[in-house]
C-alpha cells in the first residue's frame, strides 16, 4: 500500500466509525478492519508512546506515515517528529534526554 491507499482507507473507515450507529454491522466491520490495520504493523504500546509523546491523537497523515515507515523497516520515530532526543525503543518504550539543572 503506498500513502495515498492508506489515507483513502483511514479516511473511509472513520468516517463509518464517526456516523455509523455503534452497533452497526458497518461500525464494527471498519473497527475491526482500522485495528488490523494498525495493529498489523505497529503495536499498541507503541501508538501509546508516541501519543503520549506527542500530547494529541495521531493524525491520518502521521498513522500513514507510520505504516509506511514500518513496511519499509524504518525506525517510527524517524517520521514523527518528538521531542528533540527522544526515541521509541524496539521493546515500545520512549526514551527522552535528561535534563540537566
Amino acid at each position: 500500500m503506498n500513502k495515498t491507499d492508506i489515507l483513502q482507507k483511514l479516511t473511509q473507515l472513520n468516517q463509518i466509525i464517526e456516523h455509523d450507529p455503534v452497533d452497526s454491522r458497518s461500525f464494527q466491520n471498519a473497527s475491526t478492519e482500522l485495528s488490523q490495520l494498525l495493529l498489523d504493523y505497529i503495536n499498541i504500546r507503541e501508538i501509546n508512546v508516541i501519543i503520549k509523546a506527542l500530547g494529541r491523537p495521531l493524525t491520518n497523515e502521521e498513522v500513514a506515515d507510520l505504516l509506511i515507515a514500518r513496511q519499509n523497516n524504518q525506525p517510527l520515530d524517524k517520521v514523527i517528529h518528538l521531542h528533540q532526543n527522544s526515541s521509541i525503543t524496539p521493546k515500545g518504550s520512549l526514551t527522552t534526554p535528561k535534563s540537566s539543572t
